[in-house]
């Protein structure tokens, strides 16, 4: 199975199985240069590239920006609980525990559409969080224009955030009951 991937290009890493055959692009860690460096492994489709053209590897420019050292990039950010509680665990550990690669895909992102910050952060955290799903919902006018500004979803209320970490800390507290009370079953 040979996949194109043009509809994708601030994809950082992908994987896509067809039985025995494997495809993974990866993006290297930025260098020294400031630059990002594209590779591939060679499939049955032939060497492919980020952008999914065959025989052809590409160089992007990392972008300067002093996002990652920002307040913002922390875990316990307001922004950051917000991924949090929004995209699930995943989407929140990418984006502080890699903040320079999370700062250039959203600046990729944003480049490319000509979109918001927000927007493009908006984004890189659900394609984090669900990369088949993110990828899978795409239509070809989304590819081509990008994402419009009114899709921007509004920033939770405290009382929202606030919600969401009891609710989740007494499903939690139920969960531990139930299991110590399977574990106290099994042991007599």
């Amino acid at each position: 199975m040979c996949t194109s991937l043009a509809f994708i290009p601030f994809l950082a890493a992908l994987t896509v199985s067809s039985g025995h055959q494997t495809m993974r692009l990866m993006r290297a860690a930025p260098s020294s240069a400031s630059s990002v460096h594209a590779t591939s492994q060679a499939t049955s489709c032939g060497p492919v590239s980020c952008l999914g053209t065959r025989h052809r590897t590409s160089t992007v420019r990392m972008a300067e920006s002093d996002w990652s050292s920002s307040p913002a990039a922390t875990p316990f950010s307001d922004e950051s609980v917000e991924v949090l509680l929004r995209y699930g665990p995943e989407a929140w550990l990418k984006r502080w525990s890699d903040s320079k690669t999370y700062d250039f895909d959203v600046n990729r992102v944003q480049r490319r559409y000509r979109i918001s910050r927000a927007l493009a952060e908006q984004e890189v955290n659900k394609l984090n969080s669900d990369p088949v799903g993110y990828i899978a919902a795409q239509t070809q006018q989304r590819q081509k224009d990008g994402p419009s500004e009114s899709e921007l979803l509004r920033p939770l209320t405290a009382k929202e955030k606030t919600l969401a970490i009891v609710w989740g800390g007494a499903a939690l507290l139920l969960v531990a009951k139930i299991a110590v009370a399977l574990v106290g079953e099994v042991i007599a």
